[in-house]
This record gives C-alpha cells, sequence and structure tokens, in this order.
C-alpha cells in the first residue's frame, strides 16, 4: 500500500512538499497566527530641546530621532514573548523604516523564530510616536539648578599652572560629563563647574586627579525639598591644586 501523507487544511499542499505545523503547512500558518505578541503603537518621551529619548523610564543621552526610535525599538523588543509554547529562539532579524524619522514614523519589525522544526519569518508594522518633552537636565540647565558643584582653586602664582590642567583634562572628558555640565563660571584663579548628576561629576573631579595633584573636601548644603517630599541636598566638591 501506498505511504499516507497528511496535507495542509488551507491549500491542500502535501507533506511530502511541504512540514506542516498545527496541519498547517509554514505559510500558510504564518498566515492564521503569530509568532510573536508585539504591540502595534509604541510612544516614547522625546526631548524636545536636547534629543534625549527616555527608554524604561531612564532619560538616555541626545540623539536624533532615527537613533531614539531604533533605541526603543530595540529595547522594546528586547524579551519578545511567543504566542505558542513550541514556538522557540526568538530573535529579531531587522528594522526597516517605512516613513523618514520624525514625530511620528512607521517602522517594520521582522522576527525570526523556530517553529517545531521550521525557521520561519514575520513581519510586523508598528507606529513609533515621539512625545515632545523636556528632560530633567535640560530644565534644570534652565532653571540654573544643579547637583553637584565642582570648585576649582590655585593660588595666584599657580595660575597657569592651573589652566594648563584643565586644558590637558579636557581631552579625558566624554560626552556623558559634557552633557551633565549645566554651566561653567570662570573667574581669575577659581573655576566652578556646575553638573546635573553626582556621577558625571566624580568622573570629572578623577580625570582632574589624574592629571593634577589636588587636595579634595567635600560638604552639602541643603537646598529644600525635591518633588516628592524629601530634603534635597547639594555636594560641592573643593579642588585645592597643591604644588
Amino acid at each position: 500500500m501506498p505511504k499516507s501523507s497528511r496535507f495542509c487544511v488551507k491549500c491542500g499542499i502535501s507533506e511530502e512538499k511541504s512540514p506542516l505545523i498545527e496541519g498547517l503547512c509554514p505559510k500558510c500558518w504564518l498566515e492564521e497566527n503569530k509568532l510573536v505578541n508585539v504591540s502595534e503603537n509604541i510612544t516614547i518621551e522625546y526631548c524636545k530641546v536636547c534629543g534625549s529619548p527616555r527608554i524604561h523610564g531612564k532619560w538616555l543621552k541626545p540623539m536624533d530621532m532615527g537613533e531614539a526610535i531604533y533605541t526603543a525599538l530595540t529595547e522594546h523588543l528586547r524579551n519578545l514573548k511567543p504566542t505558542k509554547q513550541f514556538i522557540r529562539d526568538i530573535t529579531i532579524d531587522s528594522i526597516e523604516f517605512l516613513t523618514e524619522p520624525s514625530w511620528r514614523t512607521n517602522v517594520r519589525v521582522w522576527v525570526k523564530a523556530r517553529v517545531s522544526s521550521v525557521e520561519l519569518r514575520q513581519q510586523y508594522d508598528i507606529v513609533v510616536r515621539l512625545r515632545p518633552s523636556i528632560c530633567p537636565r535640560c530644565i534644570m540647565k534652565r532653571s540654573g539648578d544643579y547637583e553637584v558643584l565642582v570648585q576649582i582653586r590655585a593660588p595666584r602664582r599657580m595660575l597657569s599652572k592651573l589652566r594648563s590642567i584643565i586644558k590637558s583634562a579636557e581631552k579625558y572628558i566624554g560626552e556623558d560629563v559634557a552633557y551633565d555640565i549645566v554651566d561653567v563660571v570662570d573667574k581669575e584663579n577659581r573655576v566652578d563647574v556646575l553638573f546635573y548628576s553626582r556621577g558625571t561629576a566624580n568622573k570629572f573631579v578623577t580625570i582632574l586627579k589624574k592629571v593634577g595633584r589636588f587636595r579634595e573636601q567635600r560638604s552639602f548644603e541643603d537646598v529644600g525639598v525635591d518633588k516628592h517630599g524629601k530634603r534635597r541636598r547639594r555636594t560641592i566638591i573643593s579642588l585645592q591644586l597643591e604644588s
């Protein structure tokens, strides 16, 4: 007797010509099923002043709209959930911009996964909206507020050495540190650098102490309360150039 063969219940192709998944050939199975659950609309905050996006509750470095959308999508799609238990090895194959990056952008995402013994690829069209906002850094810069004050001091007789040290330190300052600087007040033998965050201020201090010999002192001052009603303290880091 001839060997019995199953057929795709939708298009009729035999199992000998195409593997079957739940009684359907791969093409028909993809027409009836999704590999993963993906939202058709994604909205992220985007600072209209500096271009910093907010992803998973954290404001990132400034970037253009295209990079912000790509970064947000990559993070959003990092842990995709399969629609069925037997779908494995899920990966993002590609991300394609269907329209120019803007406040509303159409994007096509291709997802690959293994279904039973077959590797399948499926597209998902997503609308990404950038919601205009202003990040905390830009709000702070506009208001002249800051979290950390780094005071750089030197005796008058050592001014030229201080300037030389600061100039040498500049080439080691990365974008993250530079971006977090709220303001610089430069007056003769003293330089005050105002920072948005303690982390970047500490990096700046470390850089200075690598290229020059400074005595460091730290103090704090109360500057009211934050939006959660907690006492807010500002850090003051004093660096005195030593001979």
